[in-house]
């Protein structure tokens, strides 16, 4: 019997660590930002009515740049509370409630999905007697996400490559847009690959534009792609060197990348004797340093070019060794093939007597 008796309250202790340890997931709401319990992905929570005096429940959710919160919400019945209920999540960082970022309001149970755009705190309210189950779901972090500013003369630099997101209702009530800049050298293309995510409570579809250079205020955007699909692409050529600013309106990603224009400077011996080699010095010149892709020379053979040599840029300089024929002239040039973001480009003819 004693060592029944040890056995039941080793059990029972062992039991309460797992409680302690996987604490049950329901969290009573709050009834103002401030008294709001942080709550996980996955964990579902229940609205009463009754708990607060205006009927609004507060609960809190620490978000990423570019998550998208999705929650599924199930109203009560109406016998339970005669009104709809409402569910909105505002944020980041709100002190008090103002314009929601997302929102659903209704009898049928549904889904709100919610494009994240800055990293913070973010509160979900209900009002009303229901149910709801927030899902958090991030992309891949990169270094140079930035939130986008409300206005164009606080935009931040977005950074080539990287994939910034917006939910333009984060601006409201004072506008419907957020804004980025970037740098441009004249000769430069931007290119730009835009997606829109959906937000619940958002004007559809993703819009985006490119202003400038050193747009001040807005005027006609330089180039843009409105209203053309859940996916889309922009490109504009840059004619004059400044700072462009891009605007993204309603909800949606967009990643630019620029591409820099790039020239190719060949030199190479006028003679040399037959059976030694032929050394080739390209040059590729650029508005930013250390160009990357490979470079090929090539050797007219009739109206054609065939390639004879590989070689990779160093600090933007290429170099290769072609074989001599025994006699003869031979005319190469060097083409070369930029990798992400660099324009490819050709040399001119060089003539290289071989005797």
């Amino acid at each position: 019997m004693r060592l029944l008796a040890v056995l039941a309250s080793a059990l029972i202790v062992s039991l309460l660590g797992l409680t302690h340890l996987h604490p049950a997931r329901a969290a009573a709401g709050g009834c103002s930002v401030a008294s709001a319990p942080t709550i996980r992905s996955g964990q579902t929570q229940t609205s009463d009515p009754h708990a607060c005096p205006d009927a609004r429940q507060y609960w809190a959710v620490d978000l990423k740049i570019g998550d998208a919160l999705d929650v599924d919400v199930t109203p009560a019945p109406p016998s339970v509370f005669v009104e709809p209920f409402q569910f909105h999540v505002y944020g980041p960082n709100v002190g008090t409630i103002g314009d929601f970022l997302c929102a659903k309001t209704g009898a049928d149970a549904g889904r709100v999905s919610c494009v994240i755009p800055a990293a913070g705190r973010y509160v979900l309210v209900t009002y009303g007697a229901g149910s709801f189950t927030p899902k958090v779901t991030s992309v891949p972090a990169q270094t140079g996400r930035v939130p986008g500013a409300c206005d164009p003369t606080n935009a931040p630099a977005a950074a080539d490559r990287v994939t910034q997101y917006a939910n333009a209702r984060v601006c409201a009530p004072s506008g419907r847009s957020q804004y980025w800049r970037v740098d441009l050298q004249r000769g430069d293309s931007l290119s730009v690959n835009s997606r829109q995510i959906a937000s619940s409570g958002n004007a559809e579809p993703f819009d985006f534009r490119v202003y400038g250079p050193n747009s001040g205020s807005l005027g006609k955007p330089l180039c843009q792609n409105t209203g053309l699909g859940p996916a889309f692409s922009v490109r504009c050529p840059i004619r004059a060197s400044g700072r462009y600013v891009l605007e993204a309106a309603n909800s949606g990603s967009f990643t630019p990348l620029v591409v820099r224009p790039t020239k190719v400077g060949v030199t190479a011996p006028r003679f040399v004797k037959g059976g030694g080699a032929i050394v080739i010095r390209a040059v590729i010149r650029s508005d930013a340093p250390n160009p990357a892709g490979t470079c090929t020379v090539q050797e007219r053979s009739g109206s054609r070019w065939a390639a004879v040599a590989r070689a990779r840029p160093r600090k933007g300089v290429c170099r290769a060794s072609v074989p001599a024929r025994p006699t003869g002239t031979v005319t190469l040039r060097v083409r070369f093939k930029g990798a992400k973001g660099w324009a490819s480009s050709t040399s001119r003819p060089v003539k290289v007597v071989v005797g």
